[in-house]
């Protein structure tokens, strides 16, 4: 299979649907095949196991919709049209760096 973004192989086994935000998905990023990160409409950011099909962060701090998200094994990293860019950090969520543009 073809490579996609950061490892992840087509024909990889990720569910058809996740379910969690309250907005639109603006933007997913998915690093390798276990793990997505999707941004909304509705100010967050979720990272997804996706070989249980859960959400195990919901990333708060944003004051309106996420645009843009990226990851690796360590840090997300979002931007919304606050006018913010945020780092985070993967494991606990904590928000380690807050720019405004």
């Amino acid at each position: 299979a073809r490579g996609l973004s950061g490892g992840a192989q087509l024909g990889d086994s990720i569910p058809e649907l996740l379910f969690g935000h309250q907005g639109a998905v603006l933007s997913v990023f998915l690093p390798d095949a276990s793990r997505l990160c999707s941004a909304s409409a509705d100010a967050q950011v979720r990272v997804w196991d996706l070989s249980k099909g859960k959400c195990v962060a919901v990333l708060r701090g944003h004051h309106a919709a996420v645009t843009s998200v990226w990851c690796d094994e360590r840090h997300v990293v979002t931007g919304s049209v606050d006018g913010s860019i945020r780092v985070w950090l993967l494991l606990g969520g904590k928000c380690v760096s807050h720019l405004e543009t």
